[in-house]
């Protein structure tokens, strides 16, 4: 049943319990195609033109739906199913900061793999890899050499961000006076966030298996390690809140160089990046473009030892070392988890990756299209 009260409607859902509406919320969310596009599933009017104070002329309820005639004589049909999903969403409990789950353990980096050909062809597989990739960080997609990147990073997101290398990059290997960044050697790259330099640096980051020569990989190095710098800086803030504050207060320079382009790009932040609950949203770090510059003289120690610190907790953070295959791709939170490399030889080895980024925006709107439709 239904009860119409001044500035609201009250009505009992199928579950058992009563669920309350304000008028102007209920008209506002009117469903008929005099009030919204039905197929772009958007309203053609503001709400502020709905007076404040609307209340309905009648109200007529069934098992299925709520029908409400207001005093302009517009009417408006709520499927009772509708309504219970509304109250739904607004009951439901607020997930963890952000819904992200820290790699405490083993078990916690467990469960990443999906398969390429599942990705592409079933929906509940990309709606639960990209679940997965927000709550955890990263996925890794593989098991399929002719694997396709374009066709799955539309996919995924739709396209790409661009950035200063274009919407790819391929690392491969290139002699240092012909390169402009040393992720192009064969060198042991520090654990790093990319594009630091950048005020916005990439939401999420992919890197593919273009061009791999397995056998030689396997015995040449140049495994890919990855590890959770949410937990590390969790980790920070439990053993030493000293540390963890310079982090989240001092801000860095960092700074990239690039000739050809004509450019020099430079952005100063702080490497734990905190809201206004002191919460963690996001780690910036890439010691090779890295400067304490503009830090205040008794500033300066304090910020080394705190990096230094932050640093030895990640370097024994729980950690997932990936030894790439053809048609490899691994997605992961360039915001939160941390990538670097081990040495490799050059010698006999096929060994190309692709690289790109996704913005959090393209891939979450993905999710919730998708979400819907195997609903």
């Amino acid at each position: 049943m239904t009860t119409p009260h001044a500035e609201y409607l009250s009505a009992d859902l199928p579950s058992g319990r009563v669920a309350h509406f304000h008028w102007v919320w209920l008209r506002d969310s009117c469903l008929c195609d005099e009030c919204r596009n039905i197929h772009a599933k958007q309203k053609y009017f503001d709400s502020a033109a709905i007076p404040i104070d609307i209340t309905a002329s009648t109200v007529r309820h069934t098992a299925e739906q709520v029908e409400i005639v207001w005093p302009d004589g517009h009417r408006s049909s709520y499927p009772m199913h509708w309504l219970a999903e509304r109250e739904e969403h607004r009951i439901a409990r607020p997930p963890a900061p952000g819904g992200r789950i820290p790699w405490t353990s083993p078990a916690a980096v467990g469960d990443h793999l999906f398969g390429y050909r599942d990705i592409m062809a079933e929906d509940s597989v990309l709606v639960t890899a990209l679940r997965r990739l927000f709550s955890h960080g990263m996925v890794v997609i593989g098991g399929q050499p002719d694997a396709d990147s374009d066709s799955l990073c539309d996919r995924l997101a739709g396209f790409v961000d661009r950035s200063y290398f274009g919407e790819y990059f391929d690392l491969e290997t290139k002699p240092d006076d012909t390169t402009d960044s040393i992720s192009f050697s064969t060198r042991q790259l520090p654990m790093h966030t990319d594009i630091p330099y950048y005020t916005t640096p990439p939401d999420y980051q992919f890197l593919y298996g273009l061009d791999v020569n397995e056998a030689a990989t396997a015995a040449t190095g140049g495994r890919t390690r990855f590890a959770d710098g949410l937990a590390a800086a969790n980790r920070l803030r439990a053993a030493d809140p000293e540390a963890f504050r310079v982090l989240a207060d001092t801000p860095v320079t960092y700074r990239a160089e690039y000739p050809a382009a004509e450019k020099i790009y430079q952005n100063r932040t702080t490497i734990i990046r905190t809201d206004r609950n002191g919460e963690v949203v996001g780690l910036i770090n890439n010691p090779t473009k890295m400067y304490f510059d503009n830090v205040p003289f008794e500033a300066t120690m304090p910020l080394y030892r705190a990096y230094s610190k932050f640093k030895g907790l990640l370097g024994d953070q729980v950690s997932y070392f990936h030894s790439w295959h053809p048609g490899d791709m691994i997605v992961f939170d360039n915001r939160r988890i941390f990538h670097g490399r081990e040495e490799f030889s050059a010698s006999n080895i096929t060994r190309t990756l692709r690289g790109g980024y996704f913005s959090e925006i393209e891939l979450a709107a993905r999710a919730r299209f998708v979400s819907e439709r195997v609903s």
